[in-house]
């Protein structure tokens, strides 16, 4: 019953992140309220933790992603330790700031490494639900991790109506419900078009798998199997109604992984052909139909990119890294910094509150510490996306290697998306990721004999 209801608790906090926690913007209390609501959960889920129990991977699997989650907090808390004047003053990149202490008429005092210590803070905070998400994943069953794949497709099918709603409705809609936000296309619960085009091209996967297991079961899924497939085809219309460049490339790229997927699966014998051959027809009458429903997205391709705001903000960024490394400038202080290492040529009429390319932008926060965080992170997926996509097992569903896959697709999809944007700095889809990441390993079993009950 204990289990139960913490399956339920999960399935429902992870609901309000998705619907809360859209914005990334610092002025959002919204995604504040889904970090204090993550704490129980948090708790909930290191106390069910505590007893031992045996999974499908190896201990140093699991060993490693606490490890790393651990990484992730370590980063910006050695940043917040306070430092003597003679040393902070002397890393690099403080001198203006030394400079500015002076001209003011103070002497320099203890100070940490983040140059915006209450940012950093709240960089910190906003990974909680992300951890409280991939924690409690690791003590749910199948059926509960199934649970909370269903929920994020619910919410992209509740997306994809409240999306084409605010396309209808224009600027003036009442169901934008952000302040700063894309005015015109479909933004769905979020502030930005691009964060749902990659909550939609998550999807595809996850639809996949769902697929893939009502096939295992024969003629009882055949009806999940035509609704999975229509919310594939749903997902690609409402990419369409972002006019998200970046979606509509990785969309292309999920629906390839999906077939990759079903392939891998042992769906190419018997009538997995038929099935095979259902999805390169509806992939093909997709690509014919491209012109016509990406339309918006393609006229946004004409202009090139040599005027992109990305480009003009990596540069400034990237002079930015060089001036902090090897320390960086503090988790969530990339406001001040770029506005600082902005030059007349590279300013725009725009305001820059992320780099549009969250590798660089950890590189100017975090330094190298956070690369060496990112780069353990890359070598515990690989690891892992292998070892799922060797398997030959099928019909696991999320427990077990086709799962796995899934998750390895949407975990890709997320780290390419973020070359060009910062789906990861929202609460929602920071969720969706830890929760992947959750999928990359097997679900522990149960208690080993005189294990205290969870």
């Amino acid at each position: 019953m204990t289990s139960r209801l913490f399956s339920f608790a999960c399935a429902g906090f992870l609901l309000l992140a998705l619907l809360l926690g859209g914005a990334s913007r610092g002025e959002v209390i919204a995604p504040d309220i889904v970090g204090l609501l993550a704490l129980p959960l948090l708790g909930w889920a290191i106390w069910r933790l505590r007893a031992p129990r045996p999974s499908g991977d190896s201990p140093s699997a699991e060993a490693m992603a606490f490890a790393i989650l651990g990484g992730c907090f370590l980063v910006g808390l050695i940043q917040l330790v306070p430092l003597p004047p003679a040393l902070w003053t002397a890393l690099p990149g403080r001198a203006p700031y030394v400079a500015d202490l002076a001209a003011a008429g103070f002497a320099p005092g203890w100070a940490p490494i983040s140059l915006k210590p209450q940012a950093t803070v709240s960089a910190l905070l906003t990974l909680i639900p992300a951890a409280a998400v991939f924690l409690s994943l690791r003590t749910l069953d199948q059926p509960g991790r199934r649970r909370l794949v269903l929920v994020i497709i619910g919410v992209a099918v509740v997306s994809a109506v409240v999306g084409g709603l605010q396309v209808i409705g224009g600027r003036d809609s009442p169901l934008r419900f952000y302040a700063v936000t894309n005015p015109e296309p479909a933004v769905g619960f979020f502030a930005n078009r691009n964060h749902l085009a990659a909550l939609f091209v998550c999807i595809v996967p996850f639809a996949t798998l769902e697929v893939l297991e009502a096939a295992a079961r024969r003629p009882a899924g055949k009806m999940r199997i035509v609704l999975m497939l229509a919310l594939i085809g749903l997902a690609a219309a409402g990419v369409a109604m972002t006019q998200s460049r970046a979606g509509a490339l990785l969309l292309g790229v999920a629906l390839l992984g999906g077939v990759a997927m079903a392939w891998r699966s042992g769906l190419g014998k018997g009538r997995g052909r038929l099935m095979l051959a259902g999805g390169a027809i509806v992939m093909a009458l997709a690509a014919l139909s491209a012109p016509i429903f990406f339309a918006g997205t393609f006229d946004r391709f004409e202009g090139g990119f040599t005027g992109d705001l990305r480009l003009q903000a990596a540069q400034v960024a990237a002079g930015a890294a060089w001036t902090y490394a090897p320390f960086g400038s503090g988790l969530g202080s990339f406001v001040p910094v770029y506005m600082l290492h902005e030059t007349p040529a590279s300013m725009q009429n725009t305001y820059v509150n992320h780099a549009h390319d969250d590798w660089l932008e950890l590189l100017v926060e975090g330094g190298l510490l956070a690369v060496a965080v990112m780069l353990a992170f890359l070598i515990w997926f690989g690891r892992q996306a292998v070892r799922a996509w060797r398997r030959h097992q099928a019909g696991q569903g999320t427990g077990g290697g086709v799962g796995a896959r899934a998750a390895s697709l949407v975990i890709g999809l997320l780290l390419a998306h973020s070359l060009v944007d910062y789906p990861l700095r929202t609460a929602a889809m920071m969720c969706v990721f830890a929760l992947a990441c959750g999928l990359m390993l097997a679900p522990r079993g149960d208690p080993a004999p005189g294990a205290p009950p969870v």
